[in-house]
């Protein structure tokens, strides 16, 4: 049994890697560094599943902390950006592979399958180096060796074929009927049906023959095929009544005999994908009459190995065509402008905003070149393909409508990093009296990496249980379990998208007068278990006395709990966190004007200390700043967020930090000002 960790600090990323691996292999979790760590030494390890966002510490320490422990174990690395210099860096190191995020269920477990035959060849060259035994020479070939070999170099040969063959259909219909046309061809048979396992039922149902009319084949939808079904499910082997394992004279036999006669058959092949039947293949005799030969019977259970893989792929791809038709939805819903191109330029989409900004018909300009709706458009996409970056915010004027216009691009990349097209969004900046500064480009550009880092772990749930539950392959309950894992990501996607609503909103305060100690010791009560489990020592120290002041309770709540989150995040090995208020003038007296332009007065000060990490001195001014974050997850609006509640309440906020010492938060709360004012 081959022994597979995961080391991930998402529950998403976990769940769906159990869901796709946890049937055919032991998975043993790692959400931390330490047990990582801890499940190298306890158990012998084949492959080790690194996320390169494993508890916000750098995936490069995490990779050599690693091999120092275990040099000889694979390890396959995931990540939401698969061109960064992090993904080049881990690649120098000696990564074995590297997956991006949302990953395909077939991409990732190749890159598994992959990794555990190294790890097993790497085991038997240990086991040979220990042993130094040389293996025997093989024989020298006979003229029967001879023909068994050119046997199966036509049986190879044949595969290929039939492979190539139905490789260029998309309809599953029309795929159908290509599996039998080639197996007909391929054995020089005259009959052959194709009977596939409803996933609601697992009752069989011919879908496509060769040898039958469209009417036969019709009239067989109303029959069953029960005997055959659990004949094939019971045994999964190739069922030959001419064969020495032939149904016997049962009940059960007479019924498969039956069947088989009916399809006029004397042969009949499970189609098999992960120890689930999904169809079977029945064939009639060759057309000379003779039954098949030992070795063409074995070739014939091979192609029905591959057989079942295509049915499967053709199950998916229907899925996908289901799932291209919403995505186009969700386009023409966009209320900006956009379109897509392919590495050359060709214009692949092209939605109705596009359409009514530019006066222009999809119909006309998809396939075209980008140049079809404008040099200037065409000359920013091809730079960002050319220089194999994103542009942000340029402004341009379309010539055909003189309008002003916003666009942004994107690259399109696949797995590896590699360019393969671009995205282009755009809008109408006609009414628009001013234009974008630096200052406000680099914001865009942080929303953009940001939005993309917050929305990629959640889609790797949803996309698991997209892929997974067309399938039919988990029990119901599984089912049911991973439905509400994708439901609960989608919900996180939700928050993403309500965050960004609450920066851009402005923010209506429903104050009371209450007790801001109180409050605070509301939060600390929150985040007790974070401070156990991380063994931080809390120390308070409430001189503060006054109960009335005015504040929003839910608003004030949000901005402590985000700066305590703050501190706690700074201390991941343990520290000190103080917490303190105390009377305080606002403005302090050494200030010549009030801060937020309120006059002098009593107020609250509340302190919040941790003895943390610390903060850079060049990262100080930008604390406050939109979409600004070191941290590997985060949108960066915490504090942005904090400060404008804090502001609401004619207050303001500061930050004073050392590195590896700590960092104090002061937040001054006046509560002498006339609510009115």
């Amino acid at each position: 049994m081959d022994v597979i960790v995961v080391a991930s600090s998402e529950a998403g990323v976990q769940k769906s890697l159990k869901a796709l691996l946890g049937g055919e292999h032991v998975l043993a979790p790692a959400s931390t560094l330490a047990e990582l760590l801890n499940a190298l030494v306890e158990q012998p390890v084949d492959v080790v599943i690194l996320d390169e966002f494993l508890e916000n510490v750098d995936c490069a320490s995490v990779y050599n902390r690693l091999r120092s422990l275990a040099p000889e174990t694979t390890c396959i690395m995931l990540t939401t950006r698969a061109g960064s210099e992090t993904v080049r860096e881990m690649r120098g190191k000696g990564i074995y592979d590297v997956v991006s995020m949302p990953f395909d269920k077939d991409e990732l477990i190749a890159s598994v399958d992959r990794a555990l035959e190294r790890s097993r060849f790497a085991a038997k060259l240990a086991v040979a180096d220990t042993r130094r035994v040389a293996p025997p020479a093989d024989p020298a070939p006979t003229p029967a060796d001879d023909s068994a070999i050119l046997q199966r170099r036509w049986m190879l040969d044949s595969l290929r074929k039939f492979l190539k063959a139905t490789t260029d259909a998309l309809e599953p219909e029309r795929l159908y009927e290509l599996v039998l046309e080639a197996v007909v061809e391929l054995f020089s048979i005259h009959r052959a049906t194709l009977l596939l396992s409803d996933t609601k039922t697992g009752r069989m149902k011919p879908v496509a023959s060769v040898g039958f009319s469209r009417k036969t084949l019709n009239a067989w939808g109303a029959a069953s095929w029960d005997g055959i079904g659990a004949w094939l499910r019971e045994r999964q082997q190739i069922l030959d009544l001419d064969g020495p394992d032939a149904p016997a004279h049962s009940e059960e036999a007479i019924n498969v005999r039956k069947e088989l006669k009916l399809l006029q058959s004397r042969m009949c092949a499970p189609l098999v994908t992960d120890g689930r039947l999904v169809g079977a293949l029945a064939v009639g005799n060759r057309l000379t009459g003779k039954r098949l030969s030992d070795s063409e019977i074995e070739f014939f259970c091979l192609l029905s190995q591959q057989i079942a893989a295509i049915v499967e792929s053709a199950g998916r791809r229907r899925d996908v065509f289901a799932q291209k038709e919403k995505f186009q939805e969700i386009l023409q819903g966009v209320n900006s402008g956009l379109f897509a191109t392919d590495s050359q330029g060709r214009l692949l989409v092209f939605n109705k905003t596009a359409e009514q900004i530019l006066g222009l018909d999809a119909s006309q300009v998809l396939g075209k070149s980008v140049q079809r709706i404008g040099s200037v458009f065409a000359d920013i996409v091809f730079r960002s393909l050319r220089e194999e970056k994103s542009l942000c915010r340029h402004e341009v004027v379309d010539p055909a409508t003189k309008a002003l216009l916003g666009i942004s691009t994107s690259l399109l990349t696949d797995a590896d990093g590699s360019p393969i097209g671009a995205v282009a969004l755009f809008t109408d900046l006609s009414t628009v009296s001013s234009r974008a500064s630096g200052a406000s480009e680099e914001m865009w550009r942080r929303c953009a990496l940001c939005l993309a880092q917050e929305i990629r772990h959640p889609l790797v749930a949803i996309r698991t249980f997209a892929q997974l539950a067309p399938s039919g392959g988990e029990e119901d309950k599984s089912r049911d379990e991973f439905a509400e894992i994708a439901i609960k990501e989608i919900d996180r996607l939700n928050a993403v998208v309500e965050r960004l609503v609450q920066f851009a909103q402005p923010l209506v305060l429903t104050t009371d007068k209450g007790d801001i100690n109180a409050l605070l010791d509301e939060e600390l009560e929150k985040a007790a278990e974070a401070l156990g489990s991380r063994e931080i020592e809390l120390k308070k120290d409430f001189q503060f006395v006054n109960g009335g002041i005015p504040f929003d309770r839910n608003l004030m709540k949000e901005a402590f709990g985000q700066i305590l989150s703050n501190a706690l995040e700074a201390m991941p090995s343990g520290g000190t966190l103080n917490v303190s208020t105390a009377e305080a003038v606002y403005p302090a007296p050494k200030t010549a004007t009030p801060g937020n332009g309120v006059p002098s007065g009593p107020a609250a000060e509340i302190k919040i200390t941790d003895t943390g990490v610390g903060i850079p001195p060049k990262d100080i001014p930008d604390l406050f700043k939109p979409f600004h974050t070191n941290k590997l997850r985060g949108m960066g609006l915490g504090l942005p967020i904090s400060r404008r509640i804090i502001r609401e309440h004619n207050g303001d906020i500061t930050v004073s930090s050392e590195l590896d010492k700590g960092t104090t938060v002061k937040i001054t709360l006046p509560y002498g000002v006339n609510e009115d004012e």
